[in-house]
């Protein structure tokens, strides 16, 4: 990992940052994959963790939790991100 403060200068970790431009690995919390630019993703309202769509509305419908914070949620809750 790489990092350094201040004007020009870059940090390297997960996610990266260079200049204005940030770019995120998104990984869905359900299935651990990387989703995708062209993927339907959902964030949680409470936490904001990512996930593919048809996998937090199945996993919503058996727990009725997040799976990251464990807040309850509910088919209404969620709104797609992408």
């Amino acid at each position: 990992m790489v990092s350094e403060s201040g004007p020009g200068r870059f940090y390297i970790s997960r996610k990266i940052s260079a200049g204005d431009w940030v770019w995120d690995k998104l990984t869905c919390i359900v299935c651990s994959s990387e989703i995708y630019e062209f993927e339907t993703k959902i964030f949680c309202p409470y936490c904001g963790v990512p996930s593919h769509r048809e996998h937090i509305l199945e996993w919503v419908k058996i727990k009725g939790t997040c799976p990251n914070c464990n807040r309850k949620l509910s088919i209404r809750d969620l709104t797609p991100g992408g």
